[in-house]
């Protein structure tokens, strides 16, 4: 009997009751809190004296089981739970309000919008709590949300999760004001981009110059799965905790609202589904059953076993009806489709009276003195108003809870001594402080120099340099030797193998040049950009203004990178790396380069070449140089940097998750780019010097690569002119560099005949012309690529170990003053010391989760003493909680 009678007060609050029994058993670190706990069983709890007050005992677990909710750790350790659920106009309200005890909103505007969830207690003081859980956040659709949108991966659109936030909304103790205040919370979360106390009722801008209904058209979102909370107390409330959610709807009177459909389908679904749910069907007698979304839903989801049927509106039940009668009865006895696994009880609630007098009225309709309650149900008056419902529902959570309890308990301390390890896991500040960062600073810069006298880093750079030097002779230019005339072809001067000669043929090229149009003004030397040059066609301009007075023709760069990349390896072994994908080659025709020759022509001189020929053709070669000679200087402050990142973590290991390890890491950054940007001038001036007109004093070397380079032109040439006199489409083309000297011979003595039979060769000026550039080129790469390297490796780096101290590193963090001597201000190092934003915030939100299971289990561990000691002064659940971590 005192059971029943406890049960139907004070209903799930008995969740928390068997957690008592072993709170003694956890031990940590951080709290000894049960140590000092009595050593009661399990099953005394249930039989111990104490329990003469039960009323007393209960209230303190329903007020135990409001803060695991307050403190949001139910998710974590499934409590079982009341959820409240049905379809659109299924007197849901109405019940809620019954078992609450209180009238709360019954219309069909903002409450039916978003969840709430209902914690009330009986206590002296009135008062009500209203509170926004925020689990998912706002994230403001492109363009309206259709039915498709919501999936099980977007079950809410456009909601998504978050870690869950509560925020305070109001506090009042005046009941008749509970209804509006939480018609506002419920508006408020409704506009999750606004700030939430403009809402609160009697503060808020928008609470005090709008009305409740016109802020309830406007809002953002029309539906959240947000929980508006309320905590209630009173003498006349009930000890109950449960959740109501929106009623379903299968159609929508707003075209652009369909997909709230789902939505609400699969907020339903999800409560549901929860294991431990104990669901509340309200099903109104004034409908066909058969026909409810929300059942076919718990069916969906096999939770019909955990299902309690709440039969609403019973005195709207149609009193000629026997089919509609046999089938309520049918569902009462559990003998059709319509079986839940608690059954089903009856309700008849007038809402426009007060609770009391619709308490009154429900036990006389239920009770006989009605005539609009068929007889045929008097069988089942025992399942019958919102007071009995009120205590099997606090009978079937017992139950619940008892069968729950052991997992529930291991949940707990589980996830509270994981939040301690993982909080004690989190590194300590050193205790000297000024030590630690004086040490770390000085084994940094010892490591940097170390890692960058190393002979790997040696290697690194020489291999760096070679694959500098491959790609620059990989962008020598191309000569297509052929005219309109002959079998066109391409040949690469600087591949040995020449193994190209033999490719399709492409169309001739067009050489529609005006070469005697008056040459324009000079204009003034542009500095190559940093950026991708883009091909113009055209010429470029100079300052010496050699390569700017005609109509030029254009100059093909092609974007064959396979032969680019074939190339550079044939001729350094070396793979391209870094510089892949810098710049294409430069490719010409020999009737471009018969345009060009022409071009630049003086007249009454025929048959001689202007010296700007050779000056343009070599400047159009070398300006692509800037974009790899950057990516050169880009990749060798990189290897540097590899040496900063790993002497970072060699050294200030310990250090990392404070904010001095990331101000290292800026000033060391910033520390290379301004050395980086001082050698990059110096590179500048070096890359404009060559664009400006060729000069060597190499004679003997420019000599033999010329040499060489015109005994590869002038064989390929001849290749292509004989293939094209003798009509041999299937003459086979074997490379001067890969025939014996014998071989040489006989081809040089076999070209003689054949000449002599074709003719002088009318492109032979043309030959020479790139045969020269090509050489000079070959030159000039090598050089630069001398040059570049140099300055690298014996200026930029020995730079950066020279100025790079401990000094520095102090002055930067502000431990020198400004006479350089040390700071003796302890709060310059603290402030170094501090954590680092990511650290920082899990360690507030670790020590926020010990915070909250601490004063959980002192909550629960009060209990215990109470239960052990009836006397004790807290036993009435009124003291407050004193945990702290």
């Amino acid at each position: 009997m005192i059971k029943n009678i406890a049960l139907k007060l004070f209903g799930n609050s008995m969740t928390l009751f068997w957690l008592l029994s072993d709170v003694v058993e956890i031990k940590t670190p951080v709290s000894q809190m049960a140590s000092d706990a009595h050593d009661i069983s399990d099953e005394d709890m249930f039989t111990h004296t104490s329990f003469a007050n039960m009323g007393k005992r209960l209230k303190a677990y329903n007020d135990t089981l409001a803060l695991l909710h307050e403190l949001g750790i139910q998710h974590e350790l499934e409590l079982p739970e009341l959820v409240l659920v049905g379809d659109q106009s299924t007197g849901k309200s109405s019940l809620m309000s019954g078992l609450a005890g209180m009238n709360l909103p019954r219309s069909g505007g903002v409450c039916t919008r978003c969840v709430i969830h209902i914690h009330s207690s009986r206590s002296a003081n009135v008062s009500c709590r209203v509170s926004l859980r925020l689990k998912y956040r706002y994230q403001p659709p492109n363009g309206r949300i259709e039915p498709h949108h919501v999936s099980k991966e977007n079950p809410f659109p456009p909601w998504v999760p978050q870690h869950e936030i509560s925020k305070e909304f109001k506090t009042i103790d005046k009941l008749e004001e509970v209804e509006e205040v939480l018609r506002w919370a419920q508006i408020a979360i409704l506009n999750p981009d606004k700030n939430h106390e403009q809402y609160i009722p009697g503060l808020g801008h928008t609470a005090m110059n709008m009305s409740l209904n016109q802020a309830a058209e406007c809002t953002t979102a029309k539906f959240s799965p947000n929980v508006v909370a309320l905590e209630l107390k009173g003498t006349e409330y009930a000890n109950l905790s449960y959740y109501d959610l929106p009623g379903v709807f299968v159609t929508s009177t707003d075209e652009n609202d369909m997909h709230l459909v789902k939505v609400v389908e699969n907020l339903t679904a999800e409560y549901i589904t929860h294991p431990g749910a104990i669901i509340l069907w309200a099903c109104p007698m004034n409908q066909d059953p058969v026909n409810s979304t929300t059942f076919k839903l718990i069916r969906r989801n096999n939770a019909q076993s955990r299902t309690l049927g709440v039969m609403t509106k019973a005195d709207l039940i149609s009193e000629d009806d026997p089919t509609s009668h046999q089938q309520w009865l049918s569902m009462l006895n559990g003998e059709n489709n319509m079986r839940t696994g608690h059954g089903y009880f009856v309700t008849s609630r007038q809402s426009n009276k007060s609770l009391e007098e619709q308490n009154r009225w429900e036990n006389r309709f239920f009770e006989g003195s009605s005539m609009r309650w068929p007889v045929i149900f008097t069988p089942f008056v025992e399942r019958t108003g919102v007071g009995r419902l009120r205590k099997h529902l606090s009978e079937m959570l017992f139950k619940a809870l008892t069968d729950s309890m052991p997992a529930i308990k291991n949940q707990v301390m589980s996830r509270y001594d994981s939040a301690c390890r993982e909080f004690q896991a989190l590194p300590e500040a050193p205790r000297n402080i000024e030590m630690e960062i004086n040490r770390s600073l000085f084994a940094f810069v010892a490591n940097v120099k170390a890692g960058m006298n190393h002979p790997d880093f040696s290697s690194a750079l020489q291999k760096l340099c070679e694959q500098f030097r491959g790609y620059l002779l990989a962008m020598k230019p191309r000569v297509i030797l052929s005219d309109a005339s002959d079998y066109p072809d391409v040949i690469d001067l600087g591949s040995e193998d020449e193994s190209q000669s033999d490719r399709s043929p492409p169309q001739p090229p067009s050489r529609n040049l005006s070469g005697g149009k008056k040459r324009p003004q000079e204009p003034p030397f542009n500095t190559p950009s940093k950026k991708p040059r883009k091909d113009t066609g055209g010429i470029t301009n100079f300052s010496n203004g050699s390569a700017s007075r005609y109509q030029a023709p254009a100059i093909n760069r092609g974007d064959d990178y396979r032969i680019l990349r074939q190339q550079a390896t044939n001729d350094n072994q070396t793979p391209l790396g870094p510089f892949s994908n810098v710049d294409p080659q430069m490719k010409q025709s020999i009737g471009q380069v018969r345009d060009i020759i022409k071009s630049f022509s003086r007249a009454g001189l025929p048959d001689v070449v202007s010296a700007e020929v050779y000056v343009f053709l070599f400047q159009q070669a070398v300006i692509p140089w800037e974009r790899p000679m950057n990516t050169m200087l880009r990749q060798c402050a990189k290897l540097v940097s590899d040496i900063i990142t790993k002497a970072a973590e060699d050294a200030l290991s310990g250090l990392r998750k404070r904010v001095i390890f990331d101000r290292v890491s800026e000033i060391m950054s910033r520390f290379i780019q301004e050395r980086t940007d001082q050698t990059q001038e110096w590179l500048r001036k070096t890359h404009k010097m060559h664009t400006l007109k060729p000069f060597t004093l190499e004679t003997s070397d420019f000599q033999q690569l010329r040499s060489k380079e015109t005994e590869r032109l002038v064989h390929n040439r001849h290749f292509h002119r004989w293939k094209a006199f003798r009509s041999e489409p299937d003459l086979v083309y074997r490379p001067w560099g890969n025939m014996s000297a014998e071989e040489r011979n006989r081809d040089l003595s076999m070209r003689q005949i054949q000449a002599s039979k074709m003719g002088p060769d009318p492109f032979h000026k043309e030959i020479k012309v790139y045969a020269y550039i090509g050489a000079y080129y070959r030159l000039a790469a090598s050089r630069f690529t001398d040059a570049i390297c140099l300055a690298i490796s014996s200026d930029l780096f020995p730079t950066i170990t020279e100025t790079l101290d401990t000094a520095y590193l102090e002055q930067e963090l502000g431990l020198l003053t400004e006479n350089g001597t040390r700071s003796q201000s302890p709060e310059v190092y603290e402030r170094l010391m501090m954590e680092d934003m990511t650290t920082s915030v899990k360690r507030e939100k670790l020590r926020q989760e010990v915070k909250k299971f601490e004063k959980a289990l002192e909550s629960i561990r009060q209990l215990r003493r109470d239960e052990a000691d009836p006397r004790s002064p807290k036993a009435d659940g009124e003291a407050g909680d004193k945990a702290r971590i």
